[in-house]
């Protein structure tokens, strides 16, 4: 990763799966680097699993790629309503 995301602030949803969480960063850029980031590693080593990420200004939610599409739309939507 080029240059530097900015500082986050990261907090973990608790719950069955510990692969939730939510970090925010000052701004849209940070955020969407960080979710290239990520996806990148995960995409050059598939046993490290995958996530859906999503994006709403300066937050990214990050959820475990085990819910089913249904249940991804359920946090799309409701990160959708957050303010950044």
């Amino acid at each position: 990763l080029t240059g530097s995301c900015g500082d986050r602030f990261t907090h973990h949803l608790r719950g069955l799966d510990p692969r939730r969480s939510v970090e925010v960063y000052p701004t849209a850029e940070g955020a969407k680097a960080r979710s290239d980031y990520l996806q990148a590693i995960f995409k050059a080593a598939p046993m490290l699993g995958n996530e859906y990420h999503f994006l709403n200004g300066g937050i990214l939610v990050r959820v475990t790629g085990n819910l089913t599409p249904a249940q991804s739309t359920d946090y799309e939507a409701a990160v959708a309503g957050l303010s950044s």
